[in-house]
């Protein structure tokens, strides 16, 4: 890595510490949303250096790709991108010289420009906003649903608690008569425990709630579900005592993890669209759309899975932002 990669790499470990005030981690939760498939210390740098951005490209993905053209007089943001590369190296093996192919990875600063610094023609729609109607609500529900090999199901549960992860049983349990959005959100929070936190014993229970609940508001705020009520009552206890390199892997499981129930739920979404078309002029109940979606999702669980593996060896030998 050349000095201005290294001094990249030290700028974004120096500002994770400035991120874990309330209101500042949400604002970096909401870039992890927006980037889910860059790395943390991309995000952190985009973040640092542009907190309203929203899409990034260079210069000539731009201009080739989408038409667009860099306004005149923008500053770039400044990340880290990777390139492989091979090499022949020559060692000794039992008194004999040797050549053998290595690989590698080489860094270097990448600039970037986001899309309110650019003008041309309009993008194709970025993410899937759902609205709040039932219709969406059915969907949504079915396609985080499959995400999990776990068995989901509905409860009456007392003292505020909205929901549990029941490990030893896989299965997950969410509360009765909450709202919708309460009810997706609590969903994807036991999801998270059920995916990173099962056999995690040395981990604090404050640091599965803080991954759980920051999941949980990253795969929300993606796609349009309101999060303006979110909250993180054990943040400032939790990060106190944590050095910089133990707060970098709890942000990089939690965005690995976003990043990775994002594209199956796109994966979902994507087929449970086109048979949502097909009943778009039925008058179906909210319990017959949730069953219909379900079955449809749970032929295609399987399947999502090999697909999204797929989907993250091509943003890994394509993504130029990967350090």
């Amino acid at each position: 890595m050349n000095n201005k990669t290294v001094e990249l790499l030290n700028q974004a470990e120096e500002g994770i510490k400035d991120f874990l005030s309330s209101d500042k981690y949400k604002i970096f939760l909401k870039t992890m949303s927006k980037f889910h498939s860059y790395s943390l210390n991309n995000t952190l740098l985009i973040l640092m250096q542009m907190p309203k951005a929203t899409r990034v490209a260079g210069y000539k993905t731009w201009k080739n790709t989408f038409k667009r053209q860099v306004n005149k007089g923008e500053k770039s943001i400044k990340i880290i991108g990777g390139r492989p590369y091979k090499k022949e190296v020559e060692e000794v093996k039992n008194g004999k010289k040797e050549k053998k192919e290595v690989q590698g990875i080489s860094f270097f600063p990448v600039s970037v420009f986001d899309v309110s610094q650019t003008s041309g023609e309009p993008l194709p729609e970025l993410t899937k906003e759902l609205s709040s109607d039932v219709k969406e609500y059915a969907k949504l529900f079915s396609a985080i649903k499959y995400t999990s090999d776990y068995s989901i199901v509905f409860e009456s549960l007392q003292g505020g608690v909205k929901g549990y992860c029941d490990n030893q049983h896989k299965k997950i349990a969410i509360n009765t008569g909450m709202s919708q959005s309460q009810t997706i959100k609590t969903l994807v929070h036991e999801i998270t425990h059920s995916d990173l936190h099962s056999g995690t014993e040395k981990l604090t229970r404050q640091t599965k709630e803080v991954e759980a609940e920051s999941c949980a508001f990253v795969v929300c705020d993606h796609f349009g579900i309101d999060t303006k009520d979110y909250s993180f009552p054990y943040l400032a206890s939790w990060s106190s005592d944590k050095d910089v390199p133990e707060l970098k892997e709890s942000f990089e499981r939690i965005l690995k993890q976003a990043d990775s129930l994002i594209q199956k739920i796109d994966y979902h979404l994507e087929v449970l669209q086109k048979e949502a078309e097909k009943m778009q002029d039925q008058t179906i109940s909210l319990a017959d759309q949730l069953d219909k979606y379900e079955k449809i999702a749970n032929e295609l669980n399987k399947d999502s899975n090999n697909i999204t593996e797929e989907k993250q060896k091509q943003v890994e030998e394509n993504q130029h932002s990967i350090i």
